[in-house]
């Protein structure tokens, strides 16, 4: 099993939670939580009957940073039932080279699901941005609406709001479009090799474009591009191959390159088709699959290190975090930090000893007990208190300096500028 890169950056949800503790300035000390962002969606006709294009435009007073995923939700509703064979959507050509471009229409729900992404830019806030072509190939009066928007910048998802805009009402055509050639799509084989190789189970970068995600169109099975707090589950079996695990869609061809949810559980096919297990890294972000292929999340105990995972999405988290009501801090490895560590300039004291029980009398059972309740936990942050080598730190954590210091910290040399707490 492959080791994780010593750099990476967070993808997806990273749960920010605003301190109550007074923070003192340039303390290094978790984002403010902000996860929505404001934005239109607009559709008008295409250049065909049967066909409305989608746009989207952003509006935020911050800057979110780039963005880098894109999944939208468009409720296609008709008198009658619309086949899958029926509905396609095509990304503009501005993404041409995103390393995803997909979508899948569930015709039992009449649900499109629209997801593009790629390491570079893909929005620009404040700029309406052409999002794809929607053709319908069925001659009835269709209405379209977005229900549903969401977008990962920086490590974080944010979901859209405001973005249903205006219902858009069209009539299909009566003869299905020729399908667009993929000939010449740029970014073949070679891009996104980095992490390929090494990864346990097939889980390195992927390069994917529409069609190219396995899924039976004919009974809406799901897969999906990321794990989600929600989803249905994808339909199919699993298939033993020696060692190894792969995932059967009802079209008889096997999920690969892609997450599945089966019986309350995430699952990541590898490349090769094979069920992933160990450390993960797809689309940028670091997951841990336990060894049934099931996806971790909270704290896991690696190789005699501890790593968050996010509770809804799984994504490996670095930096602060808090949990429980203590923070504690994570390297950009993901390994949880202990000892004196130094954040943006200003040195905090992570709790390096792990707690020790100790027996206390317990009234409602009358005998003495191992607990270790009221003790600091394995890697929390000090606060407003002295640490145990008689440092003071205040209630951001960050070490009080009265004046120049020169010593050494764990043995590291360090020269402390003159600072007025």
């Amino acid at each position: 099993m492959s080791r994780k890169l010593s750099v990476v950056y967070l993808m997806l949800v990273c749960l920010a939670l605003a301190s109550g503790r007074g923070i003192r300035a340039g303390a290094a000390v978790p984002e403010a939580e902000g996860k929505s962002v404001n934005g239109a969606a607009s559709w008008q006709s295409g250049s065909k009957k049967g066909q409305a294009v989608l746009s989207l435009q952003l509006a935020t007073r911050e800057n979110i940073g780039d963005v880098s995923a894109l999944q939208m939700q468009v409720a296609v509703s008709a008198e009658e039932p619309l086949d899958a064979a029926d509905v396609k959507f095509e990304a503009d050509s501005a993404w041409k080279g995103a390393a995803v471009q997909d979508f899948v229409y569930d015709p039992m729900s009449g649900m499109l699901t629209v997801v593009v992404a790629d390491t570079q830019k893909l929005l620009e806030i404040g700029r309406e941005q052409k999002v794809g072509t929607l053709t319908i190939t069925s001659p009835q009066e269709i209405q379209v609406m977005v229900e549903h928007a969401s977008l990962v910048a920086d490590g974080e998802l944010y979901e859209i709001v405001s973005v249903h805009g205006s219902t858009f009402r069209m009539t299909g055509s009566f003869q299905t479009e020729k399908e667009p050639s993929s000939g010449g799509s740029p970014g073949g084989s070679g891009s996104h090799s980095g992490g390929g190789s090494g990864s346990g189970g097939g889980g390195g970068g992927r390069v994917v474009r529409s069609g190219n995600i396995p899924r039976d169109h004919a009974s809406g099975a799901a897969v999906y591009l990321m794990p989600q707090k929600e989803a249905a589950e994808t339909l199919g079996t699993w298939e033993q191959e020696n060692t190894f695990w792969r995932f059967k869609l009802p079209t008889g061809i096997y999920a690969r390159n892609t997450w599945i949810y089966k019986g309350g559980f995430w699952y990541h096919m590898g490349e090769d088709g094979i069920m992933s297990t160990g450390w993960c890294l797809d689309q940028n972000s670091w997951y841990y699959l336990t060894a049934s292929g099931a996806m971790a999340t909270g704290w896991i105990l690696d190789q005699n290190i501890w790593y968050y995972l996010q509770p809804d999405t799984g994504i490996m988290r670095t930096g602060w975090l808090l949990d429980g009501g203590y923070w504690y801090y994570l390297a950009e490895n993901g390994a949880m930090c202990t000892g004196w560590q130094t954040v943006g300039g200003l040195w905090y004291y992570l709790n390096p000893t792990a707690p020790m029980p100790q027996q206390v009398w317990n009234a409602q059972t009358g005998r003495r007990e191992a607990t270790t309740a009221g003790q600091r936990p394995y890697g929390a942050m000090y606060a407003d208190t002295t640490t145990p080598d008689g440092s003071k730190v205040d209630a951001s954590g960050a070490k009080i300096q009265t004046g120049t210091q020169t010593g050494t910290l764990n043995g590291i040399p360090v020269v402390e500028p003159l600072v007025i707490p």
